[in-house]
């Protein structure tokens, strides 16, 4: 097996806590040390696998930060892997599945995972992660060619949001001298941009700042291209996660495996999917399914030579988009996420959920529609989607939600408040549906998203709108369905902020309806509540959301009308999308 050591400490998790029926937890964390042959055909799609340094049996070395929580009693546990692909080197599965904030502080409270019963694998993926404290990173080896690190081109992008003269490299890269390196302003995206005449910039106080005489400006997009010295391995990072799974798949004698991943890491699925890694060196699945949550269309610059897995721009959206496969007119190539998945009969299920704001936020970041990932790679026709796959859009949502109250938010870059609709429910119960598709066999519900067929995806592929301003299509939530504003996935830069043809990254609008509006549609706080709770029960009963989340989000949307009507609320609004595809 490719994993040949695993150097683990143990403990008891949270004190011993009990996570109902199945009991308390221990927490195993350390290091895994990888070792993998680079002429196995199921490792060849690893970039410069072949040019890495090899022990005497021709293998290559590489290890990563792991974490491991398991039932203290194992007869206790659903027999279930869960890999948590952690995103920028942070655990992922807490804060898309755990009650509060979607963010990277918050922590196990209620225990959705654990009570269920499954084993949660963290493993470090990414060669560029700082390591230790709670990150976790990987070693990887480096390509060397004739014995010497390989010299080549590195593009390093900022998107400042204040005025600043000074901006510290994004990346792990450093410049072997910035006398040849050249550096683009551009206004918006998809410019081309201008060149800053040298004279003008230079390195700042460390070799990672860059300074600007002119100042860098919120709003505009810099790219500063250099090179650089040493090419790590990037890809082997997938190599790591698929051969942790077939570890503990065979020393925990887990029956099945699955995995989630969210904005960057929801990526790193969609590419785990593409390179044929859900299948061990075996032949076997040892990822049955894979939940990417936010990730639209694209993968990441892992597994590229000089790749910077963090990096958020257009860089990352490449042909393949769909999984099924088809032919990219101007490449000529033919190509789809499963296409090495179905040639050797590996599939997993896959559930794609995507915001809003991967239609129109990200899409004006990013260049590339999350609609490419159910389209023609044209954009002209809906294609089909496979029986192991189902795609899901949370309609009207942002790319992380903002919690409540608006006053946290008071807008300054945005022209709005951000959206504050949690979409989380929506992923609780495709971690549910997931686990009974893979290990039961029984299939998640139908795929909900817009499409041009039927008008619920315009032409600018963007998802249409109703009368309030709010998307028809896919999984809405008793916020949209029931609303007391208008939410949209993208949010216009302020012109004093900078930047007016822009809009914010992964960030969407909360608009209120006037106290006017929302007394005109509904009679009464209760009448309001009444109709939530309809909309939720009907949801659950199609099974987008777990039926135990139906109170909380009732509550949660009561709380959110006595916030509403005491704003100073406008009438929905229309604005055309900047900076969109």
């Amino acid at each position: 097996m490719a994993l040949i050591r695993l150097d683990v400490g143990r403990g008891p998790l949270l004190d011993g806590t009990p996570f109902g029926e199945v009991g308390p937890y221990e927490e195993l964390r350390g290091e895994a040390e990888f070792a993998v042959d680079p002429s196995h055909p199921l490792n060849a799609p690893i970039v410069d696998l072949d040019l890495a340094p090899r022990d005497a049996e021709g293998r290559v070395h590489f290890s990563a930060d792991v974490r491991i929580l398991r039932p203290l009693d194992a007869r206790r546990g659903n027999g279930g892997l869960y890999l948590d692909v952690v995103n920028r080197g942070t655990s992922i599965f807490t804060r898309m599945l755990e009650p509060g904030a979607m963010g990277p502080t918050t922590g196990i409270t209620e225990g959705f995972l654990l009570r269920r019963g499954f084993t949660v694998i963290s493993c470090g993926w990414q060669h560029d992660v700082p390591r230790g404290g709670d990150r976790f990173g990987l070693a990887a080896p480096e390509a060397l060619i004739d014995g010497q690190p390989i010299v080549g081109e590195v593009t390093a992008s900022f998107l400042p949001d204040a005025p600043t003269d000074t901006l510290t490299l994004d990346t792990a890269y450093r410049p072997i001298s910035l006398a040849d390196a050249t550096l683009v302003e551009h206004d918006f995206p998809g410019d081309p941009g201008r060149v800053v005449p040298r004279h003008l910039w230079n390195a700042g106080s460390s070799p990672s700042c860059v300074s600007y005489v002119n100042g860098f400006a919120p709003g505009r997009a810099y790219d500063l291209t250099f090179r650089t010295a040493g090419a790590p391995v990037t890809g082997v990072g997938f190599l790591a996660l698929r051969d942790i799974l077939a570890h503990l798949r065979r020393t925990e004698s887990a029956r099945f495996a699955i995995a989630l991943g969210g904005s960057q890491s929801g990526r790193v699925l969609r590419q785990m999917v593409y390179l044929g890694m859900c299948e061990g060196e075996d032949g076997a699945l040892v990822l049955d399914g894979v939940l990417a949550v936010a990730a639209g269309a694209r993968m990441t610059e892992a597994n590229w030579r000089f790749g910077q897995p963090g990096a958020q721009g257009p860089t990352s959206a490449v042909f393949p988009y769909t999984d099924l496969s088809q032919t990219d007119p101007q490449s000529g190539r033919t190509d789809g996420l499963q296409r090495r998945a179905e040639q050797r009969g590996a599939l997993p299920r896959v559930i794609h959920l995507n915001t809003s704001s991967e239609y129109c936020s990200s899409a004006a970041i990013a260049h590339v529609s999350a609609a490419l990932s159910h389209l023609t790679v044209d954009g002209s026709a809906d294609v089909e989607v496979p029986e192991n796959v189902r795609i899901y859009l949370c309609s009207s949502t942002q790319h992380a939600p903002a919690p409540l109250p608006l006053a946290l938010h008071e807008p300054t870059t945005g022209e709005h408040w951000p959206n504050t609709v949690d979409y989380k429910p929506f992923v609780r119960a495709c971690v549910d549906n997931l686990t009974a598709w893979v290990s039961r066999g029984e299939p998640a519900p139908p795929s909900a998203y817009p499409r041009l067929d039927d008008g619920t995806l315009d032409a600018s592929l963007r998802p249409a709108v109703d009368t309030d301003g709010n998307e028809v299509a896919g999984l809405r939530h008793p916020d949209v369905a029931v609303p007391l504003a208008t939410y949209m996935g993208w949010n216009p830069r302020r012109a004093d902020a900078g930047g007016p043809r822009r809009v914010l990254r992964a960030t969407g609008s909360t608009v209120p309806f006037s106290r006017e509006a929302t007394a005109q549609r509904y009679p009464s706080r209760e009448a309001f509540v009444t109709a939530v709770r309809a909309a939720a029960d009907a949801l659950a009963r199609r099974r987008y959301l777990v039926p135990t989340d139906v109170d909380g989000i009732v509550a949660a949307s009561a709380e959110r009308w006595d916030e509403f009507v005491a704003l100073p609320g406008t009438a929905p609004i229309r604005l055309a999308l900047s900076g969109g595809r």
